[in-house]
């Protein structure tokens, strides 16, 4: 499998190495406008974009540059196979916005990832234009399962994908950091807060995913009637959690349909 890559920054170095740890086997390309960061990959040969048709074709182009600079970036491409897959990872660009900048029967993916793919733990979301084959959504999946897990979703369910998972881990990031400060509040020095905040996060999240029980469930377990965390879940309520992170998502699945 010949993967090219069009932008070596954070989300496209973090696939680079999910493919590398898990796929050696793939021959990987890659371009970048500062090229130390396809240097940053041992095995990785830089190679401008003009060229990477000229041989063998690439069986999958990673698209992972800013979706302002998309149309500038993709304009040196001027033909395509029917052997090549482009995967894009840009917020709010839709299929037939790719279809108008990409080669006159390009097949086309477009994948909302995490930034836990950096450790391997990436949400990834994925849909196809109409022209892609079983054989195609075999490739993106073999390249998504490199950097965590995927599903798959029509193409108007992307901008939700963004608020749960793409923007998610931000809301994550604020949770923890206030359960650790609250922690310090009640008497704990802050290392020792912040190692109960990550791992109870850590723990609470596969509880969720190795139980299969819904979280309301898993929460009625912890709670005793009149207890310390019947008190704090009032508490939570009082305070807006709930809909503060409904918002969260559904504000952020807006702006990236206002972005596209």
């Amino acid at each position: 499998m010949k993967l090219a890559v069009l932008g070596c920054g954070n989300m496209g170095g973090a696939i680079i190495t999910g493919v590398q740890s898990k796929n050696s086997s793939w021959d990987i390309v890659g371009f970048d406008t500062y090229r130390p960061l396809v240097d940053n990959y041992p095995g990785v040969k830089f190679q401008e974009p003009v060229s990477w048709f000229e041989n063998s074709s690439p069986d999958l182009v990673l698209i992972a540059v800013k979706p302002q600079i998309m149309g500038e970036a993709l304009s040196v491409f001027t033909r395509s196979t029917e052997n090549t897959l482009w995967v894009s990872i840009a917020a709010g660009i839709s299929l037939t916005k790719l279809e108008g900048m990409l080669p006159k029967g390009a097949k086309i993916c477009r994948v909302m990832p995490n930034t836990p793919a950096l450790i391997g733990e990436a949400m990834s979301a994925y849909t196809l234009s109409s022209s892609c084959t079983s054989e195609d959504e075999t490739k993106v999946q073999s390249l998504l399962a490199s950097i965590g897990k995927f599903i798959r979703v029509p193409e108007y369910q992307m901008d939700a994908v963004v608020g749960v998972s793409g923007s998610g881990p931000a809301y994550i990031y604020t949770v923890i950091e206030a359960l650790a400060e609250g922690g310090v509040v009640a008497g704990l020095p802050y290392a020792q807060a912040m190692e109960c905040a990550v791992q109870t996060v850590i723990g609470a999240a596969k509880m969720v995913q190795e139980t299969k029980l819904a979280p309301a469930v898993l929460r009625s377990q912890v709670m005793s009637p009149g207890g310390t965390t019947a008190t704090a879940v009032k508490a939570l309520e009082e305070g807006g959690l709930r809909a503060a992170l409904m918002n969260a998502v559904t504000s952020a699945a807006k702006r990236s349909a206002e972005l596209g």
